[in-house]
């Protein structure tokens, strides 16, 4: 009754790719309107070594996770056994405890790479907190001091993230005397599945209505 007790999850090399969005966003000056806009910050890191890849993107819709993710297992040049994202909207169409919908172009993905789809319990975070710690280590130590910088395009803030999350990924663990980018090369890249030879083709997913003159 006083002790809540968290099982300690073990990770395995290659086995899973945790993606989530920092709760940061980067402004940027739209040059044709001159409106201010919100740049979404996509996060995905590898359980085991926590080898991370950060990406702005317009916005969270399904086109624009699909692109990440992808952008994200081409980064790493490999595919894990499953992806674990949140239960957004653009990857999970009806949140459930045990058995999720996922987004039919999605799912599409996960067989085209051939990973699973396992979505974190609603209101879970311990069962991705790997990527929460991911990513306020990433606010704190790529998105922060990227906040007064004033840019003009999506493609400028991914140019200003590019070589901070390089840095990120070279800096040595406090308590370990070897880096994410050490580990990954040496343990997670060797056993993630190699990469299809083409890229995932993007489609709309709708249900049509036949009308009355059966057109």
């Amino acid at each position: 009754k006083k002790v809540n007790p968290a099982m300690h999850i073990e990770h395995k090399v290659g086995d899973k790719m945790y993606v989530d969005y920092a709760g940061v966003t980067l402004p940027y000056v739209d040059t044709d309107t001159g409106e201010i806009k919100q740049a979404q910050v996509f996060v995905a890191i590898l359980g085991w070594t926590q080898y991370a890849y950060v990406e702005a993107m317009r916005n969270q819709t399904i086109e624009e996770f699909v692109t990440a993710c992808e952008n994200a297992l081409h980064y790493f040049k490999g595919v894990p056994l499953a992806i674990v994202p949140d239960n957004l909207k653009s990857g999970v169409t009806k949140a459930h405890r045990y058995d999720p919908d996922i987004n039919a172009n999605y799912q599409h993905v996960g067989e085209h790479y051939r990973f699973a789809i396992v979505p974190a319990r609603a209101g879970e975070p311990k069962d991705k907190a790997k990527v929460e710690n991911a990513v306020g280590c990433i606010e704190r130590q790529i998105l922060a001091p990227m906040r007064h910088m004033t840019f003009t395009s999506i493609a400028e803030i991914n140019a200003a993230i590019k070589p901070r999350l390089a840095e990120f990924n070279k800096k040595s663990f406090q308590k370990m005397k070897t880096s994410r980018q050490e580990l990954f090369e040496a343990v997670d890249k060797p056993a993630l599945q190699p990469l299809p030879a083409e890229k995932y083709q993007y489609a709309e997913w709708q249900r049509a209505k036949i009308h009355i003159d059966y057109h």
